[in-house]
């Protein structure tokens, strides 16, 4: 296990996700694993921000939609988990991509000896294939739909826990939230909220920024 995945593995995963693999890939990328689908990342740059969109592939080799996937779920709180999954696929590769080598931090004891810390520092790099902006993250209707009161917290708990305080990440909505106004403004304000800006999706795959 590489060490982005390690810390991931220790930071996240074991906490959140553990019924659910993730592995590198040939390319170096992250994916992870569910149902034998299997479920990558593809960034999208969209003015100065970015889109995060995921990569589901069947075990027969087609690809499906990501809302497809869930919707193998039997139960809401597996549609849930394997939403929050896909989010912290793409947080994982965002880091591969915009982060740069691990550098640990030596402290010293009391006793005068050096040790290294538990977990690695960050240090930011960035990388051109990807915008400067926002790093915008999708959300099903399934999740929008099922999980009552605080959008949001979980990902900012994922968020603090790998130390990506310090990025800007957006949510967007699907189109198909459009039709319930209700529902899109609540979901808004509670992701607002926590700290995230949010946009809806539209049919023909553009982003509108929802204000507040």
């Amino acid at each position: 296990m590489d060490p982005l995945l390690s810390f991931y593995h220790h930071r996240v995963q074991q906490q959140y996700f553990s019924d659910f693999p993730i592995q590198s890939t040939e390319q170096g990328e992250y994916a992870g694993t569910f149902m034998k689908h299997r479920i990558g990342t593809r960034f999208i740059s969209i003015d100065n921000n970015t889109l995060a969109t995921p990569l589901c592939t069947a075990p027969g080799g087609q690809t499906i939609d990501h809302e497809t996937l869930i919707g193998l779920c039997r139960v809401s709180q597996s549609a849930i988990i394997l939403d929050r999954f896909m989010r912290s696929i793409h947080l994982l590769n965002f880091m591969r991509q915009r982060i740069g080598a691990l550098q640990r931090v030596e402290n010293e004891s009391d006793a005068g000896e050096t040790k290294q810390t538990p977990w690695p520092q960050w240090t930011p790099k960035a990388d051109p294939s990807l915008g400067t902006g926002t790093l915008y993250l999708p959300v099903s209707l399934a999740l929008i739909r099922a999980v009552s009161g605080d959008h949001g917290r979980v990902l900012r708990e994922i968020l603090d826990r790998l130390e990506l305080r310090q990025y800007p990440f957006g949510i967007v909505l699907p189109h198909q939230a459009s039709v319930d106004s209700a529902l899109v403004a609540e979901v808004s304000r509670a992701y607002h909220h926590n700290g995230f800006a949010v946009a809806l999706q539209r049919e023909d795959g553009a982003m509108v920024p929802l204000t507040f």
